[in-house]
């Protein structure tokens, strides 16, 4: 599990990236977001995220 610093960059990446799409137009679904939480938390790796991301698009 990634430490609370870890974690912090996480969101903000997360945060970034979702903020960026929103300027194509583009928007994360529920699951998808879920997803990405449970990595910024360190649930999953991201390997595990890049199979789900592939599984839902």
């Amino acid at each position: 599990m990634p430490n609370l610093k870890e974690q912090q960059i996480r969101q903000q990446a997360l945060q970034f990236a979702i903020d960026n799409n929103r300027l194509e137009g583009l928007y994360l679904s529920q699951e998808m977001l879920h997803y990405f939480q449970k990595w910024v938390m360190g649930e999953i790796t991201i390997s595990e995220l890049k199979v789900k991301t592939n599984e839902i698009s």
